[in-house]
């Protein structure tokens, strides 16, 4: 009613100010005046009349200042809730009376208290407004003992308060309550008085507004909330600590809300504010709130609600209102910043280790380093950490939320191993490496500690936070930090570890079964384990290139971002190129990579080694690659001149051998394309060996038909018909190698036979029908363990001794003046396998001039004269015939001289000649060198009286012949007629035959029988002169 009047008596004061121009104004308003009291019941002029009585001054009460006319209380009351953690609720709370129910301070006492109150126009519904009380506070309304209005007020407020708060938040602790001398609701500061001398307009009081409602009552309560039944949306099964729980899902990112519900009275409107822990946010709040930002070191939102029953009908109850905040982390507060993991972060780190070190038993060691799992893979296992609905909200569960959840009993660890797909991935390594035997993985197990159980990086489900964690007492071991900067962090992740069953795999079988095409198929089919460690330690090494989806099948697509690590240990007789034990096969999250893999022996062969021949000669040098050493024999055990027959033979051998110990492949020239390469510095003679070895296992070994052929396009010999064709096996090669010699000595059978047909040739007759060539491969099996270059491949050519015999027909002096038109040569071979004829001739010339303008000594004929000049022959060379392949032809080259021929005085600037005696014969030998080089000999050669003995013996026995025929001759010719003594006495004084004996001599001249004779008759070609007949009678 007051504020009615308040209202009203503005408005006169304004139609005052008209009432010269609005006369009907006052007229109006005179009415009201007069009318007024038939609405509002009559007042008196100084106040209510009950404070009066109490000796006080109030205002005027008036029904239209009541706000709550149909309630006893009319309070305005702000509640400011802090949630201080989950366990405490702090409460700042004030009420501000307006007005308050008279029976609970006791103003109903059917007495004349009462009487006096209903005088002042208050009805038995209308409480007692701020001022009464106020004049009453020092009053016992029931009587002396009991409490004054002003503490009996308090009291009211304590009652109301149990019965609001604890029905919808828990139990009131620490509970102060007081007077206070103004309220802030929504902004706005409303001074409030307890002091009954200064709140009316009446007397000297000097209160600015007459409403016995005005100024209010305000009392402040301050207290703690122990909440009960509030988990936070956290379910545990073992010791929960609820308090880091909560903060820690809140840093991992969860949004949880909270429920409260708010108990408002009759009479009473609330303004409601809820501020959040201070590591925590309110980033929503429930249908009639709102969010309300406040300051702070980060600043936050708070929620804020009104609760408004100052209308509520006569006999309404308590009105309970549900209340609800989504609470999120304050990121930044206390020094922790809220997990923020951006998409496509590795969650999960999958390390096999398969262990090929026993094939026969080998083994996966599988562990999987767990950083964080997002909430899609969460919920497609079943498992949560919270108590998952639309209330809360977990984005991913980070290392140190799985130990949190563990540490608090959120969660059975076994529904997370149940459904980790361990067997999957381990069928998806079976996949990956070919293994045809089922891998069965045992259980998975935690981790407790990482590097405990031998993992690399620290973590596990025990793992202990250092100093870095940033809660307080730091001296307690934490496993999951809530503050600072490894807050519930991925960094230390938790592990889940398995080991297999034992299982076969072998290298081997891995090689096999992911070689699936390709020309060396069949070969790779019928390696065994033995072949490819010969290989490797034949110093061939492997380098090939895995494609990126090489282990796609590995990891199942539910995963999150993973990145797996294959270790594949070798078995002991393998190595990586770097000598590593173990392949490293990675799958990472920068995109699609190849894996880059090797692989080499553990005993490989190194080529750094010299090579000796039985006699320890070093055949090869420690930085020769290539090793390929001949050996050449020439065997001429005679030489013979036979001038009555005008020929010249020679006795002839050879054997020579071509060895192979090692040899450089250009790599460069190798179609290695591919992905595949394969290295080697140097291929020893093993790897050939090892090579038909396996070859030899192929069920239709590789066979090379139609080769190729000796002959020329143009040859038409028998010999071109021949198809050379091999099998690539041992047997194969060394019947292919004897085929060639026959092939040859074949070509050259049908192909000297034409010499003499050809235009200007200076054959007559051309016979090697005895001559043959032995070729065969040595040397192609016998493998032994050691992989090396000890043994060669001897490719070997022999030429059985043969004579050589060369025929010369025509004019011998004319020849040997230079012309040859008359000149035929007869070449014959005898059981010989070769063709030889400029050494022939030039051993001749050699023994001609030897005879003429050598020295006769005691001991034979030597040439040059010893008191000159040595004969001097130098030359150089190159022995490297393919320096691509690092290949030269170096070895011994050996002439076994015939008997009684010898080189004598030698002397080689190289020191590449040895001389030594083989059954009575001089052997000489030049050890070829390797590479450029150069040398020169100085040398006499030396002909015995021996050897002349045996070329020339036919001389002089024919001489001896011839005496002994004439003595005989002459004995019995003494009985002769002495007309034939005169040329008996003839021949006694010269050499004298017979013509028929010298018929044979026709044509030969001899400076050494004849002297100064006249030369010879030349006789033509077509056949001996008759002999003379002599009758036997001349020999009587």
């Amino acid at each position: 009613m007051n504020f009615n009047v308040t209202v009203l008596r503005r408005y006169m004061a304004a139609s005052y100010a008209d009432s010269n121009n609005r006369p009907k104004g006052v007229i109006l308003l005179m009415t009201i005046l007069l009318t007024i009291h038939l609405f509002v019941p009559f007042v008196s002029a100084d106040g209510m009349s009950t404070c009066q009585k109490n000796g006080g001054t109030c205002d005027d009460y008036s029904q239209s200042h009541d706000l709550t006319p149909n309630q006893e209380d009319w309070i305005n009351g702000t509640y400011d809730f802090r949630l201080e953690d989950t366990d405490t609720i702090e409460l700042d709370m004030v009420w501000a009376i307006h007005e308050f129910n008279r029976s609970a301070l006791g103003f109903n006492d059917g007495g004349d208290l009462e009487a006096e109150i209903a005088s002042d126009g208050l009805d038995p519904e209308d409480g007692a407004p701020a001022d009464l009380i106020r004049n009453y506070f020092d009053l016992r309304p029931n009587g002396p003992g009991t409490p004054t209005v002003r503490a009996q007020l308090k009291i009211e407020l304590n009652n109301a308060l149990d019965t609001s708060i604890e029905n919808g938040f828990g139990n009131i602790v620490d509970l102060t309550t007081d007077y206070t001398n103004s309220i802030t609701q929504q902004g706005d500061t409303i001074q409030c008085s307890d002091d009954p001398l200064t709140d009316s307009a009446y007397s000297s009081e000097g209160a600015g507004e007459n409403n016995a409602f005005y100024p209010p009552i305000c009392i402040s309560s301050t207290f703690t909330i122990k909440l009960t039944d509030t988990a936070f949306s956290l379910v545990s099964t073992g010791n929960l600590d609820l308090e880091r729980a909560f903060q820690g899902m809140l840093v991992m990112g969860a949004e949880i809300n909270t429920d409260f519900t708010l108990l408002t009275l009759p009479g009473h409107i609330g303004f409601y504010s809820f501020s959040p822990p201070s590591y925590a946010d309110i980033i929503q709040v429930g249908a009639g709130g709102s969010l309300a930002a406040r300051s702070g070191n980060p600043a936050y939102f708070a929620g804020e609600w009104t609760v408004d029953m100052l209308n509520a009908p006569q006999g309404a109850s308590d009105t309970e209102t549900a209340i609800s905040v989504r609470l999120a982390h304050r990121d930044g507060s206390l020094g922790t910043n809220t997990v923020s993991i951006a998409p496509e972060t590795k969650a999960i780190d999958l390390n096999v280790k398969l262990d090929l070190r026993d094939e026969s038993a080998a083994t996966i060691d599988f562990v999987a380093g767990i950083s964080y799992l997002d909430d899609e893979l969460m919920n497609d296992w079943g498992v949560s950490l919270l108590n998952l609905s639309d209330s809360a909200t977990l984005p991913l569960v980070t290392a140190d939320g799985i130990r949190l959840a563990y540490h608090n009993g959120l969660v059975e660890l076994e529904q997370l191993t149940s459904a980790f797909p361990v067997n999957d991935i381990a069928s998806g390594i079976s996949d990956s490496v070919g293994s045809d035997d089922p891998i069965t993985m045992n259980d998975l197990y935690w981790v407790s500690d990482a590097l405990a159980d031998g993992l690399p990086i620290a973590g596990g489900l025990n793992y202990t936070h250092s100093s870095d964690c940033l809660e307080s007492p730091q001296s307690q071991q934490r496993n999951y930090c809530v503050q600072g900067t490894p807050a519930m962090s991925a960094e230390y992740p938790v592990y889940l570890r398995s080991t297999s069953q034992p299982f076969s795999m072998s290298l081997i079988d891995i090689l096999k079964n992911n070689f699936d095409d390709g020309d060396l198929l069949e070969y790779v089919e019928v390696l065994q384990e033995s072949d490819l460690r010969n290989l490797l330690n034949s110093g061939l090494s492997i380098e090939s290139v895995l494609p990126s989806t090489y282990l796609d099948s590995v990891i199942p697509e539910d995963l999150p971002p993973a990145e797996l690590t294959l270790e594949i240990i070798l078995p002991t007789w393998v190595r990586t190129i770097e000598g590593e034990d173990r392949l490293t096969l990675t799958k990472s999250l920068e995109g699609s990579q190849d894996v880059d893999i090797s692989l080499a022996g553990t005993d490989a062969y190194d080529w750094r080694t010299a090579i000796r021949d039985e006699d320890m000669n070093v055949v090869c040098t420690t930085l020769q690659r290539t090793c390929i050493s001949s050996k050449i024999e020439l065997d001429i055990s005679a030489l013979r001149i036979n001038e009555w027959s005008q020929s010249v033979s020679l006795d002839v051998a050879l054997d020579a051998e071509v060895s192979i110990y090692r040899v450089v492949v250009p790599l460069e020239e190798l179609d290695q394309n591919g992905s595949t390469r394969v290295n080697f510095e140097a291929a020893p003679s093993d790897l050939v060996r090892v090579g038909l070895d396996i070859a030899s296992r192929l069920a239709q070994p590789k066979s090379f038909d139609d080769v190729g052929s000796i002959c020329s396009e143009n040859q038409t010999y028998e010999v071109c018909d021949t198809e050379l064709s091999f099998q690539f096996t041992p047997e194969g090669l060394t019947d292919f190698s004897e085929d060639i010699g026959d092939i040859i000595t074949q070509f050259i059978h049908e192909s000297s036979a034409e010499l003499p047909d050809v235009e200007d040739s200076p054959f007559g007759d051309v016979d090697l029908s005895g001559f043959q060539i032995k070729t065969k491969v040595k040397g192609l099996t016998g493998l032994d363990q050691d992989i090396g270059d000890d043994e060669p491949i001897t490719l070997s050519v022999k030429i059985p001794e043969v004579e050589f015999k060369l025929e010369l027909d025509g004019d011998l002096e004319e020849i040997a003046g230079g012309n040859t038109s008359s000149m035929e040569l007869n070449f014959f071979a005898n059981a010989f396998r070769g063709l030889v004829v400029n050494p022939m001739v030039s051993a001749a010339e050699l023994l001609g001039s030897s005879l003429t303008n050598g020295l006769v000594s005691g001991s034979g004929v030597t040439y040059p004269d010893p008191s000159g000049e040595k004969a001097s022959y130098s030359f150089s060379g190159n022995t490297s015939i393919a320096e691509e392949y690092n290949l030269s032809l170096t070895g011994p080259v050996s002439i076994i001289l015939p008997r009684g021929i010898t080189i004598e005085d030698v002397e080689d600037t190289g020191g590449y000649l040895t001389i030594s005696e083989v059954g009575g014969r001089q052997k000489i030998t030049y050890n070829i060198p390797d590479g450029e080089f150069e040398d020169t000999i100085s040398f006499r050669i030396k002909v015995s009286w021996l050897y002349l003995l045996m070329q020339f013996w036919v001389y002089p026995t024919f001489v001896v012949i011839l005496l002994a025929l004439f003595v005989r001759r002459r004995r019995r010719k003494k009985r002769l007629k002495k007309a034939r003594k005169s040329v008996n006495q003839q021949t006694s004084n010269k050499v004298t035959i017979g013509d028929s004996e010298f018929s044979d001599l026709r044509g030969f001249h001899s400076e050494g029988l004849h002297g100064e004779m006249e030369k010879f008759e030349d006789y033509s070609n077509n056949g001996p002169p008759a002999m003379v007949d002599l009758p036997d009678q001349r020999f009587d």
